[in-house]
């Protein structure tokens, strides 16, 4: 007689039962809701980020503009929680907002909120830092020690991402939007900001060929500038500071001496000049100076950004003494060139 075989369930099936499937479907709607209103959709490093807005703009208009800044971090969600506030147009002005904001608070807070008053100022190219906090407190009416002494905060600085030192290339050259009631840590939360906005992801993709960081780059882009003000020999010269990087070299760069002893006036560097004791000297210290040296120009960053790869480690003034420089691989042929051009320089009797 035959016997009956019991049918068994495959032990490595999975059941879900209707009361885990509600489960799971509830989570991921509340986990959707949560990423739609409350998850911060701002991207900016600094704690206040002062938005303009101008007349007329549209809510997708503002959203595209924040979004190609790379302040917003996805302009669709932004959109959805916009029309479903029933906002459409934003009023001009100034606000700041917060780091950490969903879109509901967001769109809330542009929505109801009086702008804030704001000037335009403009920060220039400087040599002296003390010129460059000179300039903005005279277009904002601060006080200048309590900005100086903002510069020096500490505390401050590291929640902006600096040291007493690097915090200057944030001043970049430019006309920024400040509040017509501000104080120095808004100015520097606002200059953070725009630097933050500067550095796009495609251009840091393009600077990690170097290993620099933005702070680093905007800091060799000082010694470069001083070095040439020739736009085709720029990223010649960021290639060879980023050899001598490379390799372990110290960058043994004249403006940093200059920079050091504090005076603009010298037309030629001693080995006496080299022996100076100071951060900034890269004759006796490695790397980079932990800070810019001069003038920041955008010219001379976008060629530390797209330097031009070659073998050079050396270059010296040309002894045509047309702003032009000879470059070299070996130590030998660089004595060469520097011989000329002290040569040059004897024959004029430039001191």
């Amino acid at each position: 007689m035959a016997k009956s075989v019991k049918s068994k369930k495959n032990s490595n099936s999975f059941v879900i039962s209707a009361k885990t499937y509600g489960y799971i479907v509830s989570f991921l709607a509340i986990a959707t809701l949560y990423y739609l209103t409350l998850a911060s959709n701002l991207d900016f490093k600094s704690q206040k980020y002062f938005l303009v807005i101008t007349p007329n703009t549209s809510v997708q208009s503002l959203a595209n503009t924040l979004s190609s800044k790379g302040i917003l971090k996805n302009k669709y969600t932004f959109q959805a929680i916009a029309k479903a506030m029933q906002w459409k147009q934003a009023k001009s002005g100034m606000y700041a907002i917060q780091a950490g904001w969903g879109n509901v608070h967001l769109v809330s807070h542009l929505q109801n909120t009086q702008p804030i008053k704001y000037r335009q100022i403009q920060v220039s190219s400087y040599r002296n830092r003390s010129n460059i906090i000179r300039q903005i407190c005279k277009q904002t009416n601060l006080n200048f020690k309590q900005f100086y002494e903002c510069l020096n905060d500490n505390a401050l600085l590291k929640l902006l991402g600096f040291t007493k030192e690097s915090i200057y290339v944030i001043f970049l050259p430019n006309q920024y939007y400040v509040p017509v009631h501000t104080s120095p840590k808004e100015i520097l939360e606002i200059l953070t900001s725009q630097f933050e906005q500067y550095w796009t992801e495609d251009k840091i993709e393009t600077l990690s060929n170097s290993k620099l960081d933005p702070i680093q780059a905007t800091i060799l882009a000082t010694i470069v500038f001083a070095e040439t003000k020739n736009l085709f020999e720029m990223p010649v010269i960021a290639g060879v500071y980023i050899n001598r990087l490379n390799r372990g070299m110290r960058l043994e760069s004249d403006p940093t001496i200059v920079f050091a002893k504090g005076d603009f006036s010298m037309k030629r560097i001693y080995q006496k000049h080299t022996q100076q004791d100071s951060q900034y000297n890269t004759y006796r210290k490695k790397g980079l100076p932990p800070g810019p040296i001069g003038e920041i120009n955008i010219a001379a960053i976008e060629a530390v950004v797209n330097y031009i790869e070659h073998d050079y480690i050396f270059f010296c003034a040309s002894p045509n003494l047309n702003g032009t420089h000879l470059y070299s691989e070996t130590y030998h042929e660089h004595k060469q060139h520097a011989a000329k051009y002290r040569g040059a320089l004897n024959k004029r009797k430039i001191k």
